[in-house]
């Protein structure tokens, strides 16, 4: 009776053990996944933060471009009315 007493505890301990061993398994593993996805949130946070500065970048380049233009065109429309350069029929220059 001892014996199998003694072979009894020592099974449930050896269960006990292996239960143990994968709850540790299963919580590395999910700490892994856990650390695994806020990387990801984080590294798409960074691409979108990234996109939203190109597209600011890009915005204010055109906004430039769109004042120099407009500046160029209040030029020429300056010598036109100055008569420095004529408007021909055609629509060209002179």
């Amino acid at each position: 009776i001892i014996e199998i007493a003694r072979e009894k505890k020592e099974e449930a301990e050896h269960q006990g053990r292996e239960k143990k061993e994968e709850a540790e398994r299963q919580t590395r593993e999910k700490k892994g996944e856990a650390e695994r996805q806020a990387r990801e949130k984080k590294e798409e946070a960074e691409r979108q933060e990234r996109k939203e500065k190109e597209k600011a970048d890009r915005k204010e380049r055109l906004e430039l471009e769109k004042m120099k233009l407009d500046a160029e065109m209040k030029l020429l429309q300056a010598k036109i009315e100055a008569g420095i350069i004529k408007n021909e029929p055609d629509g060209s220059c002179a």
